[in-house]
């Protein structure tokens, strides 16, 4: 009798990106792979690998309470429908929901993975007020949690109580694929490329910090660096970034939009920067360490698990464009050091490879079927 497990997320496009090597294993022992999110992409690209596709018109607010209640009756249908050996649920709202639904309508095993919990050290006391209380009453509905980050063990232990808790480094970055081939800034780009270029791959949004950024190149171009900033990502402060580096009278600032040839840009560039506010385990900050490239983070959960400060990079304080900065020029001025940090960041990001990161996960997976 054919075995049914089930993915669930906000969007499909977040499965598609990072969770279709744990979709194919399951397809590898036999199940029947379903997947339930809004569908942000094409459904035949998951059609076209055999997986099942229910589609959960579902906004990411809290608040949209109209819309959650559509889409718990539409979870109760697929979960009368097939009877699921495992149910694996991913980002906030949508886990809530379906194991709230699941608990009483499925008696399938549920794994939650946390990217990155919204309360957190220096989280608004809103996200506190909203996410730790459902995450803790969520915990009865679930067998196991991951998680990605130091911080977010710590607290699924010490303050959601949980007993069964998972320390898993990320979703794994296939080494394979991010590789230093050095691929000259010239050849890339057709034309030649000015001093130091730090490269930013980031979603266009307030979390990601692009402002602090903005105003720590604006410091580095008053004490003449040379050098070129690449913004690789949209989102809703798009327009607004490229306002102000108008208004500012700022150079050499590349908008490049969003972009399926992210590798080629992060392998020509120099450093990756990435300021956040809020992170759980970047990826972008894995596959730069793979090809090689020094790293500026900003000082929080997920960036310090990844970046040894001095050694494969440089953290410095959130909201301090003028430390930013400091740390900008201090790469840009010293090509030895960005080349040992890049050598140090290669070797350190081996662990977090998709082959370790897929063999624990399946033994979780198997204690659980």
């Amino acid at each position: 009798m054919k075995r049914h497990v089930l993915f669930v997320a906000s969007v499909a496009t977040h499965i598609w990106n990072f969770h279709m090597p744990y979709l194919d294993y399951f397809q590898k022992e036999g199940f029947t792979v379903h997947i339930a999110c809004q569908l942000n992409c094409r459904k035949e690209l998951f059609e076209e690998k055999d997986i099942l596709v229910h589609e959960i018109p579902l906004t990411r607010s809290a608040f949209a309470l109209k819309n959650i209640w559509q889409a718990g009756n539409l979870l109760k249908r697929i979960f009368q429908q097939y009877n699921f050996a495992l149910i694996h649920v991913h980002t906030p709202i949508i886990s809530f929901l379906t194991r709230m639904v699941a608990v009483f309508a499925s008696g399938a095993p549920i794994l939650y993975t946390a990217h990155g919990f919204h309360f957190y050290k220096g989280a608004p006391w809103l996200n506190w007020l909203i996410y730790f209380p459902a995450e803790f009453i969520a915990r009865f509905w679930t067998s196991a949690l991951i998680v990605i980050n130091r911080e977010d063990y710590r607290n699924a232990i010490e303050l959601l109580w949980y007993r069964n808790v998972f320390l898993v480094e990320g979703v794994g970055v296939d080494l394979r694929e991010w590789k230093d081939t050095a691929i000259p800034k010239t050849n890339f780009l057709q034309r030649e490329v000015r001093g130091c270029v730090f490269c930013c791959v980031a979603e266009m949004i307030p979390r990601k910090n692009h402002g602090v950024l903005l105003a720590a190149w604006e410091e580095l171009q008053k004490r003449g660096v040379a050098g070129e900033l690449w913004l690789l990502g949209d989102g809703e402060m798009e327009v607004a970034l490229q306002e102000y580096v108008q208004e500012r009278n700022l150079s050499d600032v590349y908008f490049w939009g969003y972009r399926q040839d992210v590798r080629e840009f992060v392998e020509s560039s120099d450093v990756l920067i990435l300021v956040s506010l809020q992170e759980g385990l970047p990826r972008a900050i894995m596959e730069a360490m793979a090809l090689g490239k020094p790293i500026i983070a900003s000082d929080i959960r997920g960036n310090h698990d990844l970046v040894r400060h001095e050694h494969t990079g440089l953290l410095v304080s959130v909201n301090d464009p003028l430390s930013l900065a400091d740390a900008m020029q201090k790469l840009a001025e010293k090509s030895e050091l960005r080349c040992q940090m890049g050598k140090e960041g290669r070797a350190a990001i081996q662990p977090y490879a998709l082959e370790p990161v897929l063999e624990k996960m399946k033994k979780i997976y198997q204690r659980f079927l």
